[in-house]
């Protein structure tokens, strides 16, 4: 009689067979199909190209250029320092840094905001004279939303730039020819708290 029951069970088991493959197969497509939006993030995906010493940056717009480094040296409030770009990414600066935060009008000298950028923080410039009502409202609502992520962000104003907004941190720049609210929240993602005196994204005040 037990030679029956173990051939029913032998049966049973071979029926098992392949619901367990399916299973696997199943696990095993969830567990790609997770890696691969796992590697594509939000789809801001960074393109990037380095400037070599030496070389001026081109006025490329789009893309985000990975600049020298110019220094990171203090030198005394008031000292003006001559910067390699504009908006500059990185060099001497004066030892007190802006407030983090909205400047409309009256930004901070740039070696104030050049500290900003050695503590972690991202700088976005919009050029007033070419920025339409509608394009600084939505401008200071990005700003707003990023700042209640990180507050190491400025939103400042430039006239004396050839772009309508550029964004900064330290050694990179990406210079945009529309509020281009994707590209503007990738570099955000992708600099913010990487600056030369931040350890493991923690920066000093």
């Amino acid at each position: 009689m037990s030679q029956p029951r173990r051939g029913r069970r032998q049966v049973s088991q071979k029926s098992q067979l392949p619901l367990v493959f399916g299973i696997g197969a199943v696990i095993l497509v969830l567990v790609v199909v997770g890696v691969i939006f796992l590697n594509r993030g939000n789809g801001n995906e960074i393109e990037k190209v380095t400037v070599a010493e030496g070389t001026t940056a081109p006025s490329t717009t789009g893309v985000v250029q990975e600049l020298p480094d110019e220094g990171q040296q203090h030198v005394a409030d008031g000292t003006k320092v001559e910067y390699k770009q504009n908006p500059p990414t990185s060099g001497s600066h004066w030892a007190g840094p802006a407030q983090w935060g909205l400047y409309q009008t009256n930004p901070p000298e740039d070696e104030r905001i050049v500290h900003n950028m050695e503590h972690g923080g991202v700088i976005i410039w919009f050029k007033p004279s070419v920025t339409s009502a509608a394009e600084n409202e939505q401008l200071v609502k990005l700003f707003t939303a990023l700042s209640a992520e990180q507050y190491r962000t400025i939103l400042v104003s430039r006239e004396n730039m050839d772009t309508k907004i550029a964004l900064t941190a330290w050694n990179h720049r990406q210079l945009l020819d529309s509020v281009d609210e994707t590209a503007i929240r990738a570099f955000f993602d992708e600099y913010i708290l990487k600056g030369p005196e931040c350890v493991n994204m923690r920066c000093p005040q």
